[in-house]
């Protein structure tokens, strides 16, 4: 991540975190990605508590997605708002796929970064 995608991120959370209030100031697009960068939060603290950094990435990925879950879904109520019904299907089946490869990729993100950095520094 470069520092200026640390920082939009940080920027972002920390106004989702300020309240749902602040949150409905943003626009409809820095909304959807402030809800996917908390996801990639989430998936990044999970895989930082629970990474024995030996095991497949795979296999923490299968782990820790389901620790994020409340975030997969209102990732998924955020980007499928406006799809017809066979549309959100679709798109739920399609990230239902993505989920451990995204928690997979973060795995291997937060191996490369060394054990000393915390999840939080997202």
């Amino acid at each position: 991540m470069t520092s200026h995608s640390k920082f939009a991120f940080a920027f972002l959370a920390s106004v989702l975190a300020a309240g749902s209030a602040s949150a409905a100031r943003l626009s409809p697009d820095l909304q959807k990605q402030a809800i996917a960068m908390r996801t990639v939060a989430c998936l990044a603290k999970a895989a930082d508590a629970n990474d024995d950094r030996v095991s497949d990435p795979d296999r923490i990925a299968a782990r820790i997605a389901p620790l994020c879950e409340k975030d997969f879904a209102r990732e998924e109520a955020a980007f499928s708002e406006g799809l017809s019904v066979s549309g959100k299907a679709d798109y739920r089946r399609i990230m239902a796929g993505y989920r451990e490869t995204l928690a997979a990729e973060i795995v291997v993100e937060e191996r490369a970064a060394g054990p000393k950095r915390m999840a939080s520094s997202y």
